[in-house]
């Protein structure tokens, strides 16, 4: 099996064009799942990678912010310029994600796209939907793992993170998570991780780098850092695999 991870971005909410948005292209036997897919990466997908929306196979939402889903553009494009079969058939990106978000993204979308001339339309007049704890796609299994992004006191938002198996290397993608999952990262041989850089400042919806440099080095060496504002000085010190950059990619 050739599998590849390409990152369109490194960075978070705030994230520019040149930093873009820590989601990632995972290409499967030549099949395109992006995991998350935010403002920025719309972009960077279409004119720094120049692809096209009909490249999209099937798409991972981890939960709902700008930074990882920002569908309008796609779900139109596909709409009005559908991608055909050999037959003449529609076919329509696949979206998988967890029953909440998938409510929370119908939910976001639905006042700017639930009517259409005469038609009443739903989620899925744009996407074949999953609504899943697990999933499959080009024969390997994708776990959404549940972590905390934010809570309040009346009601918490999760993040659905991920754990899959390609040739014999297990992967652990954490998505926004204010926890420290550590029964994943010492299950996986590679973690990518949500990581906040901010000296001084902790948000409480991230993984603070505070926290995560204190983890054993045996947990450290195989974790990459996402989602940071900054890359820290000497960040060789921290004991992590890297920081990813934009457009770096992992073969598996």
């Amino acid at each position: 099996m050739n599998a590849t991870l390409k990152f369109l971005g490194r960075s978070g909410a705030f994230a520019s064009l040149k930093e873009g948005n820590s989601n990632a292209l995972l290409t499967i036997n030549g099949k395109n799942l992006l995991i998350d897919f935010g403002v920025a990466s719309n972009f960077i997908w279409r004119e720094e990678w120049k692809k096209t929306y009909k490249d999209i196979d099937a798409v991972y939402i981890s939960h709902l912010h700008a930074d990882h889903c920002f569908f309008e553009s796609l779900f139109f494009s596909r709409y009005f310029e559908p991608k055909l079969d050999k037959n003449g058939n529609v076919i329509k990106p696949k979206l998988y994600a967890h029953p909440l978000v998938i409510t929370d993204i119908w939910d976001s979308l639905k006042p700017s796209m639930g009517i259409y001339r005469n038609e009443v339309l739903h989620l899925s007049n744009f996407a074949e939907c999953h609504a899943c704890s697990a999933f499959e796609f080009e024969n390997v299994v994708f776990e959404l793992i549940r972590n905390s992004h934010i809570v309040c006191s009346f009601g918490n938002k999760d993040a659905y993170g991920l754990k899959f198996k390609i040739n014999n290397t297990k992967i652990y993608w954490s998505s926004d998570s204010a926890n420290i999952n550590k029964k994943a990262i010492m299950d996986a041989d590679v973690v990518f991780h949500d990581c906040e850089t901010l000296i001084g400042f902790k948000s409480k919806v991230h993984s603070h780098i505070s926290d995560l440099e204190k983890l054993p080095e045996e947990m450290k060496k195989k974790m990459w850092m996402m989602h940071y504002s900054e890359r820290p000085l000497a960040y060789e010190k921290y004991g992590f695999a890297g920081f990813v950059d934009k457009n770096q990619e992992f073969h598996f």
